[in-house]
């Protein structure tokens, strides 16, 4: 009997991924541009959020904070930008990121661990926002919609919510980076 070893590979990569996606930088339909020299501070304010459910109130008010505090240490890893903070006064060479906590939803481990295909799945929803610090114009959007690994078992239950914030940030990070940041010669 053969030993296929891309077997010991699959509990890392189930571990690793989530369903859902993040998108792509998705400019808006203003005729708004960036300046010619380009952004070199970024501004990430703390998000908003649009959820009701009191149960998880106190846990969305902290994801605010901690999506916000991610998307700032991921940007400062592309070494793209001579500043990026929390908080200032943006000027024009300033990027300014917010956005909203759209979804927030722990989901029940115990259905995702035992029952799976769906059932008490995790998610987390946001709209990251990118606008011009001199106008506060918009610039464009990235959308993150991310849930709990569908087929269930003990991957799944240990999907929360806050498990998809370093996985977004990350990618905000480098859509920002890759749109935004210092342009390398050739």
């Amino acid at each position: 009997m053969k030993l296929h070893y891309s077997f010991l590979l699959l509990p890392v990569f189930a571990f690793l991924s989530s369903c859902g996606s993040v998108s792509k930088f998705s400019p808006s339909n203003a005729q708004t541009t960036a300046p010619a020299s380009g952004y070199t501070k970024v501004i990430v304010k703390n998000f908003t959020h649009s959820i009701s459910d009191v149960k998880v109130q106190s846990k969305v008010d902290l994801a605010q904070k901690t999506v916000a505090d991610n998307i700032a240490s991921e940007i400062i890893k592309t070494g793209q930008f001579t500043s990026v903070s929390r908080s200032g006064k943006p000027d024009a060479s300033t990027l300014v990121i917010g956005g909203n906590i759209d979804k927030y939803n722990d989901g029940n481990a115990a259905l995702r661990l035992v029952v799976g295909f769906g059932a008490g799945s995790s998610e987390f929803n946001a709209t990251a926002t990118f606008s011009d610090g001199k106008s506060g114009k918009s610039l464009g959007t990235i959308v993150a919609d991310k849930n709990s690994w569908a087929l269930g078992g003990g991957i799944a239950a240990t999907q929360d919510a806050d498990s998809f914030i370093p996985s977004v940030s990350k990618h905000i990070a480098k859509e920002t980076a890759a749109k935004f940041g210092k342009k390398t010669a050739p």
